[in-house]
């Protein structure tokens, strides 16, 4: 399998292997200092969102090879319908609005190890990336 493949089986939600594609060292990291997430927190991620947006998908509009890393350019879309539970983070409960959320991600940049994944960076940057713009897009704000 090559790169690309494996970088869309990862960021399938409907897969439910999408983790097998990530290395035991994994970082999920971003461009605006979000706090790096390991493999485990990158999965529970993933269960959160599945768990609110339980029609989630990750939508990509460009993938391609750049050296030896794979940029994904995407978003995730999804009907904001079951509470998104962001106490580990801190955030506490925020209630579910029945809204469809489109969640714009700019390029993202996928390194490998061994045909696994070792760290995915958004080089998002400005008021609507990271955690930040997750939560404006669910109507919430960060304190």
């Amino acid at each position: 399998m090559n790169k690309i493949e494996i970088v869309k089986q990862a960021f399938d939600f409907d897969n439910p292997e999408g983790a097998q594609h990530l290395a035991d060292n994994f970082q999920g990291t971003d461009s605006v200092g979000g706090p790096p997430l390991d493999k485990a927190s990158w999965v529970g991620m993933g269960d959160l969102m599945r768990a609110s947006f339980p029609d989630i998908n990750y939508v990509i509009e460009d993938i391609h090879e750049h050296g030896d890393d794979v940029m994904v350019a995407g978003r995730f879309s999804g009907t904001f319908t079951n509470d998104f539970d962001g106490s580990a983070m801190g955030l506490g409960v925020i209630p579910a609005t029945g809204m469809k959320v489109d969640f714009a991600v700019s390029t993202q940049t996928i390194s490998f190890e061994r045909e696994k994944i070792t760290r995915n960076h958004s080089t998002d940057t400005g008021p609507d990336a990271g955690l930040a713009g997750f939560l404006k897009a669910l109507g919430a704000e960060m304190s």
